[in-house]
């Protein structure tokens, strides 16, 4: 699965390179290397820099907004 914005994909790179600290830090994901490798290496281009948050709206029709 790859990452949804440039911001998830930069957190999985950190936390798949800083195991250690990511647990120490409270920030731990609950994924294996091999998952978090695959939010890593998903390609920046074209990608939002950050989701927001979903509305009331877009939470009724499923979508993000």
């Amino acid at each position: 699965m790859p990452a949804t914005s440039k911001a998830q994909g930069r957190f999985f790179r950190w936390a798949e390179h800083n195991p250690g600290q990511a647990k120490a830090e409270g920030k731990a994901t609950g994924m294996s290397t091999e998952q978090m490798h695959d939010f890593a290496v998903t390609p920046e281009k074209g990608l939002p820099e950050k989701v927001g948050a979903l509305t009331k709206t877009a939470r009724k029709r499923g979508m993000n907004g």
